[in-house]
């Protein structure tokens, strides 16, 4: 079908094609698939090959969305991913798609993107000085930017921030419609509905009236956004929450070796070096929401079909254990997004993840213990 509709098109229309959607991930024994727009997504999926292939064989100009300055959707409120060895891949088979595919022009940004920063650096390099040696560039930044005692570090965080979005991170619907775009000012909601009024549990996230989506493109109630191509929810999630876990621990990991470099890294340099450290710090916050967020879910289907009492309050304790550490990794979010004001803003939803966020959202959090949770908590201790 799309090849009839390619071939019938005047020749003259330039056909747009999406670098990410699509690709398939396997884990274990599931089916996950990239669905919007993810440097997880280092290479391109069928979709992608195969309509530049018929698209060009149909005479076709073709523009890439590539997203080439560094943003995604991958976490939704930061200036751009800092892990240029992933980027560097897709850089690779962009360079391959114009030279094979005849993909001449590149969609370049959807939130603007973010200079300087490594990932523009290192791509105005790649396209624009093809002669150079892209691992070498990489490197050459990192001297630049942090100093040359700092570098081979500086180059081992973003290799291993790299491994980690191209093996552990998430690009379902239900993640980034979810907790990793507006990240820990993402709420909790409680499941069992114990209001009279039958209303959703759906809450509308507040936003700038402004803004030109504002909170319309956060889902507040984490669930499965079911996809025909991919594994289900019930078998994907487990899978997925073992894999960001181990995106956690890489960034974690890797802040942590930025931060040993702070008595090496020279004093006009030390700016850059915290702000790196900054970055890499909210992007563990925002993935440890949605690990959170992930167990919230699971333990919240498992409680609506508890088979006892004992059970249910088993899972209620736990999902009050979630709770307690999440509000806590709100209330740590506080001082990155106060040191770094580009954090938690995109440009179609305005702020979203600044203090006052923050604060709602602990809020939130706070008022669920307190009146759901605990009520659910003694309806489930009644007995006749």
């Amino acid at each position: 079908d799309r090849k009839k509709f390619l071939d019938a098109i005047p020749k003259e229309v330039m056909v747009q094609i999406t670098f990410d959607i699509g690709l398939v991930k396997k884990r274990e024994d599931v089916i996950c698939q990239v669905l919007d727009y993810s440097i997880s997504a280092g290479e391109p999926g069928h979709y992608f090959k195969s309509e530049c292939e018929m698209a060009h064989a149909a005479g076709h100009r073709i523009l890439c969305t590539a997203n080439t300055t560094g943003a995604s959707w991958d976490f939704g409120t930061i200036p751009y991913v800092p892990v240029p060895q992933q980027w560097l891949k897709r850089f690779r088979n962009l360079d391959y798609a114009r030279r094979a595919w005849g993909v001449e022009n590149f969609y370049d940004n959807h939130h603007y993107g973010w200079q300087p920063s490594v990932v523009t650096d290192l791509g105005k390099a790649f396209f624009w000085a093809p002669q150079c040696d892209p691992e070498e560039m990489i490197r050459k930044i990192a001297v630049r930017d942090y100093g040359t005692e700092a570098a081979d570090t500086v180059v081992k965080v973003w290799e291993l921030w790299s491994k980690g979005m191209d093996e552990d991170y998430v690009a379902s619907n239900e993640e980034q419609y979810g907790p990793m775009r507006p990240g820990p000012s993402y709420p909790l909601i409680f499941h069992p509905n114990i209001t009279r009024t039958m209303a959703q549990k759906e809450i509308d996230f507040p936003a700038d009236e402004g803004a030109h989506f504002g909170g319309k493109i956060i889902k507040t109630f984490y669930q499965p956004f079911e996809c025909s191509t991919q594994s289900p929810g019930f078998l994907r999630h487990p899978v997925e929450l073992a894999a960001l876990k181990r995106l956690y621990k890489k960034f974690t990991d890797g802040v942590e070796q930025l931060k040993a470099l702070r008595s090496v890294v020279p004093d006009r340099k030390l700016d850059k070096l915290e702000y790196l450290i900054n970055l890499g710090s909210y992007i563990a916050s925002c993935t440890l929401t949605t690990c959170h967020v992930k167990e919230w879910y699971m333990l919240n289907v498992k409680l609506l079909a508890s088979d006892t009492r004992e059970q249910a309050l088993g899972y209620l304790d736990k999902l009050e254990a979630i709770a307690l550490d999440e509000i806590k990794n709100a209330e740590s979010a506080i001082f990155l997004v106060q040191k770094d004001s580009r954090l938690g803003w995109e440009p179609s939803m305005e702020y979203v993840t600044d203090v006052w966020h923050l604060e709602w959202k602990i809020r939130q959090v706070n008022t669920m213990l307190d009146g759901e949770l605990r009520v659910f908590r003694e309806m489930v201790k009644m007995q006749a």
